[in-house]
């Protein structure tokens, strides 16, 4: 229910009355702005250039494009001719702007395609803090449980399907040292509760408060980020929300951030929607449990590297200083 017009009506109507606010009010020095909800980008643009503010857009979704996929290939181009409005908005916004900060090099370069100005931009991929977490080695013998998560909304984005039947298809082969972890909550909980009925080594948590998943994430020892086939996310939260906990990540979203995952050793890919694809990590990793530590200890050391929220935000101030002082 992502998309309909009642939320189009209420994102219009925000936008609004923050345009009424913002001329109220003292003028900014500058104006920082996250990209969706379109309108609201596209009215304080306006606003700004008007008075002569500068503003920095910040890419967390390519709206309106991943609005797309609910038309079928052969008829996309229907679907921008119907988003047409939101396409005006969107050139406008990239040609207005002083600079542009994004959460992904992929939402970049779709900026770029709008962005004829070649202003200033750059990546931060989203950060998390930091904690000291003890890694447990727990030396794996033959007897050792190795745990699986997945932490995040159960809903149509995140395919949890591929997760369950792996498990189903590793219980069937008697495949005892392992469990499955499927923490959260949304609208497909009980179709896949009843999914998962016959399996044992399956364990829903429903939805957790952040001491609740901080237990559970020190505990397991991979994190799952599943996503469905053509999905448009490139570099998603669940990337530092998994490593800064030590856990090396089995991806199916491919591109960008499974290629980080990949070329830096602190998990694996498999194909969106590929449940034999997860079955035979999960197999490889039952067969070389010497490596998880090594997995480990690569994740919170990449955590560091380029996730954590104190290094990354003090770039984005920096990066946000040199836009405002180059518009004076």
């Amino acid at each position: 229910k992502k998309i309909s017009i009642k939320r189009y009506f209420a994102h219009l109507d925000f936008a609004n009355k923050l345009k009424k606010e913002l001329n109220k009010g003292e003028f900014p020095d500058l104006i920082y702005i996250s990209l969706p909800p379109i309108d609201t980008v596209y009215k304080s643009i306006k606003f700004a250039k008007f008075n002569k503010i500068p503003v920095v857009i910040d890419i967390i979704d390519p709206w309106p494009d991943v609005f797309l996929r609910i038309f079928p290939n052969k008829i996309k181009f229907l679907g921008k001719l119907f988003f047409f409005p939101f396409y005006y908005q969107i050139k406008y916004i990239f040609k207005n702007a002083n600079g542009i900060i994004s959460i992904s090099n992929k939402y970049k370069n779709w900026a770029k395609k709008y962005n004829k100005n070649n202003v200033l931009s750059q990546v931060f991929y989203p950060a998390v803090t930091t904690k000291t977490i003890q890694i447990n080695t727990l030396e794996k013998t033959n007897n050792s449980t190795i745990k699986f998560v997945y932490a995040g909304a159960l809903s149509n984005s995140y395919d949890v399907e591929t997760i369950i039947k792996a498990a189903i298809t590793l219980n069937k082969r008697k495949v005892n040292n392992i469990e499955f972890y499927i923490a959260g909550n949304g609208a497909k909980l009980n179709q896949l509760k009843q999914q998962a009925s016959n399996s044992k080594n399956i364990f829903f948590t429903g939805y957790l408060g952040s001491e609740q998943l901080e237990k559970l994430l020190t505990s397991c020892d991979f994190g799952i980020a599943c996503y469905v086939k053509n999905s448009t996310q490139s570099v998603t939260y669940k990337l530092f929300d998994y490593l800064s906990y030590g856990l090396p990540i089995i991806c199916s979203l491919p591109g960008e951030m499974s290629d980080i995952i990949v070329d830096e050793n602190v998990g694996f890919f498999f194909n969106p929607e590929n449940d034999s694809e997860l079955v035979s990590i999960v197999s490889h990793i039952l067969n070389n449990s010497q490596d998880i530590f090594l997995m480990k200890k690569r994740a919170l050391e990449l955590t560091r590297k380029i996730g954590d929220k104190n290094i990354v935000y003090n770039e984005l101030v920096e990066f946000v200083e040199k836009i405002y002082l180059n518009c004076k």
